[in-house]
């Protein structure tokens, strides 16, 4: 009798552990750490736990402020249990992470690490590295000051000397589902790459370096650079551009920079890293950018400028903007706080704005059309013609509002000739301004409708 009962409450409770209803009640409840152990219990759980990801936000974002806080009143470790809360407890698995760090909260983690003489590292690196996924890439940018939007979508210009981070990550079931086709792919490039980049732009060589054919072979949207305060010459962008099938260019000069891919390799500042950053590759990926330069001083010049990055009409529901402008425009522009981003958040009032206050800046208005799309390939190997095993570059793009949408080909480079006077990109006392959809692939317009959308 004891037995039966004892198998009659087994029964019980296996059926109410298998009940889809109650299971996915349950599951919402989960942050994505908890659904990854439920999805080891049984084949029911794994496939509910995997819809449940499915279900959830594909982003997320926030800006963590001491708030004018004194150093001695700055509690590091209470700060950064809020950081790591954040990561942790979230309803997504990062796959990827960009975060902006303030050096001044930089030197006070520094200091902290002195005081208490420990071993570990205590600064970003060292905290951040321990808590994420040994498969997630980040990206980490000091400057002198950062741009940060909260989870209420409030966003804030936290210019010098403020305690802060701003960060966004970017889910791992994001980059693997079907409907969309995106990757992030951090980069470092050496000096020695960098003057072989320069080469070949002065050369007018149609042979790209070894170290690029990784990305030669995706789709780049996008590529986000950050420099040392000594900067670059222009001509590396210049080779970026032609190598890369005329993707957006943007970023600035940083004090510091780290990232690690996602075979765990780690590059850092200066010598072994001269340019680092990240590409935005993939099908499902639009971006669009603006400059606000520096004759612009107030702000009906700034609404007018993000009016026309609106006027592309990027599709929305999965985007966010990166603001890179340079540490002596903000506040000392104009004479008060969050202008420039309050104008942004003005026309795209869901999209998050992160960024930094560096002291140069890199970017173009793009689409621009000092940047065409070529019409005649150019194969990679140095032939100066068109691999016959595959077809030309095509010259029918995604369009919006009568803008062609530049897209990258595979084994191919744009010809010396095609790119004869490119846009500036190295600037001063500028901002750039862009945005980056990450519109699934279903929501994007057939060849069709955007033939239709240009006439």
């Amino acid at each position: 009798m004891a037995a039966q009962t004892l198998f009659d409450d087994n029964f019980s409770f296996n059926k109410v552990l298998n009940n889809i209803i109650i299971v996915e009640k349950i599951f919402k409840c989960l942050n994505a750490r908890q659904l990854n152990t439920c999805a080891r219990v049984c084949k029911v759980w794994n496939y509910q736990a995997k819809r449940e990801k499915e279900r959830r936000v594909h982003m997320r974002w926030n800006y963590f402020s001491a708030d004018h806080f004194e150093a001695g009143d700055f509690d590091a470790q209470q700060w950064w249990t809020s950081v790591k809360s954040f990561i942790l407890d979230g309803p997504i698995e990062p796959g990827f992470i960009l975060l902006f760090c303030s050096d001044a909260l930089c030197c006070h983690l520094s200091e902290i690490k002195q005081k208490r003489r420990k071993k570990n590292k205590a600064d970003l690196h060292g905290l951040l590295a321990p808590v994420l996924p040994t498969q997630c890439s980040f990206q980490i940018v000091t400057t002198d000051g950062i741009i940060g939007t909260d989870d209420k979508l409030k966003t804030e210009e936290l210019e010098e000397f403020e305690l802060a981070l701003s960060l966004i990550m970017f889910g791992k079931n994001m980059m693997e589902h079907p409907t969309f086709d995106l990757e992030f792919v951090p980069f470092s490039f050496s000096y020695d790459e960098c003057q072989e980049l320069n080469n070949f732009w002065c050369e007018g060589s149609n042979v790209a370096p070894p170290f690029m054919h990784n990305m030669l072979h995706k789709e780049v949207k996008m590529l986000n650079l950050y420099c040392p305060i000594s900067g670059i010459d222009q001509e590396v962008g210049y080779s970026f551009l032609r190598m890369l099938q005329c993707p957006l260019i943007a970023g600035g000069y940083v004090n510091s920079k780290l990232l690690r891919d996602e075979a765990g390799n780690v590059s850092s500042s200066e010598p072994n890293s001269m340019v680092a950053g990240f590409a935005v590759c993939g099908r499902s990926v639009q971006v669009a950018s603006v400059l606000i330069k520096s004759g612009v001083d107030s702000e009906a010049e700034v609404e007018k400028l993000v009016k026309s990055l609106k006027d592309h009409n990027l599709p929305l529901d999965h985007s966010f903007g990166l603001m890179y402008a340079c540490v002596g425009r903000g506040v000392h522009v104009y004479e008060c706080r969050n202008i420039e981003s309050s104008v942004f958040r003005k026309h795209f009032p869901v999209t998050p704005l992160l960024g930094f206050f560096g002291n140069g800046e890199i970017g173009c208005t793009y689409p621009s059309a000092h940047l065409p799309l070529p019409s005649n390939g150019i194969n990679i190997r140095g032939s100066g013609q068109c691999d016959p095993l595959e077809s030309c570059p095509s010259t029918d793009s995604l369009a919006q509002q009568g803008q062609r949408m530049l897209r990258s080909s595979s084994h191919r480079v744009v010809g010396a000739q095609e790119l004869k006077y490119p846009p500036k990109l190295l600037h001063a006392y500028t901002t750039v301004l862009c945005l980056i959809s990450l519109s699934s692939i279903s929501s994007m317009p057939t060849a069709a409708a955007a033939n239709a959308s240009t006439t």
